[in-house]
Parts: C-alpha cells; sequence; structure tokens
C-alpha cells in the first residue's frame, strides 16, 4: 500500500527510521536546510590545556568539531563537561569528556550548573547561538566564555510533504518558511519545548513535542498521533 502521509523533515533522519516509517505508510521528505563549518583555531587551546575549565556544549555539532581538533592535534583532553541530552549527548559519550549532567534544553542545563561549584565555564557553540543558557546563568550571577567552534549557513529547500513537517531547532523553523507555506494547524513534530515556543511564535497551533530529545522519540510521537 503506498504512503498516505507525507511529512517534511529539516534534518537528514537515521535510514533505519525512516523506512520504518515508510513500512507504516508514513513518507518522509528529509533534507538538511542549515549546513555548518568548523571555525576552530589555536584560540582554542587555552580551554583545552586547562583542566580547570568545565566545558558547556549545547549542540552535538560543536562536540564533534572539538573533538576533531583534539584528534587531528594528539592532544589529551578529559575535563568535565555538561550537555544537552539527545543527539549532543550521543556524541559527549563519544569522547573522553566527563559529562556530569544533562538537561532537555539550554534553560534548565543552566539551573543544573548553578546547582554545583564548577564556575570556570567556557560554552563551545556557533556565533549566532541562541541566548537561554547565558542568560540564565546570569540571573545566578554565574559567568561563562564563549568560543565560537563553528558557523551556521541556511540552505533553504522546497518541500512537496504538506501533511506534517519534524523540526529539531528554532533556525530550521525559520529556514524552512523561507521557502515554504503550511497551514498554521498542521501538525508540527518538535525535538523540544525551545523549538516548539519558537513555532508558536510563528502562529503554529497543532505542535507535538516528543517525550526525549531523540529522533527516535520523535518517531513514536507521530506514530502515536496518527494512530500508526
Amino acid at each position: 500500500m503506498p504512503p498516505t502521509i507525507h511529512i517534511a523533515c529539516t534534518k537528514k533522519l537515521n535510514l533505519g527510521l525512516k523506512n520504518a516509517a515508510l513500512q507504516k505508510g508514513i513518507d518522509i521528505q528529509d533534507a538538511e536546510i542549515i549546513e555548518t563549518k568548523s571555525t576552530i583555531d589555536d584560540s582554542i587551546l587555552p580551554y583545552l590545556t586547562n583542566k580547570d575549565y568545565t566545558f558547556v556544549f549545547t549542540s552535538s555539532k560543536a562536540v564533534k568539531y572539538v573533538q576533531k581538533y583534539i584528534e587531528t592535534n594528539n592532544l589529551t583532553v578529559a575535563n568535565n563537561c555538561f550537555g544537552l541530552s539527545g543527539a549532543t549527548l550521543q556524541s559527549l559519550n563519544e569522547t573522553k569528556f566527563d559529562t556530569i549532567n544533562t538537561a532537555d534544553n539550554a534553560e534548565n542545563l543552566a539551573e543544573k550548573i548553578a546547582e554545583t561549584d564548577h564556575k570556570l565555564l567556557v560554552h563551545f557553540t556557533a556565533k549566532d547561538h541562541r541566548l537561554e543558557l547565558h542568560s540564565t546563568l546570569a540571573k545566578h550571577n554565574i559567568g561563562c566564555k564563549k568560543c565560537f567552534v563553528y558557523t551556521k549557513t541556511n540552505t533553504p529547500k522546497t518541500f512537496d510533504a504538506k501533511d506534517a513537517a519534524l523540526f529539531f531547532s528554532p533556525s530550521q523553523v525559520d529556514c524552512f518558511l523561507l521557502l515554504n507555506t503550511i497551514e498554521p494547524k498542521t501538525p508540527v513534530f518538535v525535538i523540544g519545548q525551545t523549538t516548539a515556543n519558537h513555532l508558536q511564535t510563528k502562529g503554529f497551533s497543532n505542535i507535538v513535542t516528543a517525550q526525549k530529545p531523540t529522533q527516535e522519540a520523535l518517531m513514536a510521537s507521530i506514530y502515536q498521533y496518527f494512530k500508526k
């Protein structure tokens, strides 16, 4: 039986999950609409060579670019770190960093940091990062240095799928809407509350947030919604 539900996905989905959805009659049109590129240079060394720094990661891309620099330069780095759960934590688990704690979003991660005595912090991130982490830390009078390790570039694409949409970040929402139009009541599935909040500001009302910030949980929310 041919697929009856066509969903746009603003990030390349795990192929196994995509094929499993197809077996349930859900065709997912996925594409990377935001490209990233490492901008790391040797200015990162004072952070990587100082064991007193606690690292903060809010994206898997930042983890991968920092780890690649470490491996390329044969460095031994095993600092403590805080990170978002989901894809970021999965990437952290492939490093020698000691992950102290995680949270589903940046604001909650900042609250967990505030409960500890880790005050010498560096956030490895993109230049156009979101502000929730730093604004929440500032409420607790906690400073956090920023080290920009990659850039993001919009590469908007047109999607034919209009029955629903999948988003993993607010920036993907903005990029998607540059070339695509869907009705405000169209079901939109998101990986976290930050993206859900952003969609609300765009007028969307039928927003489903995954129970966990993973692709698997996101697909489970789709199956539940469409009774698959």
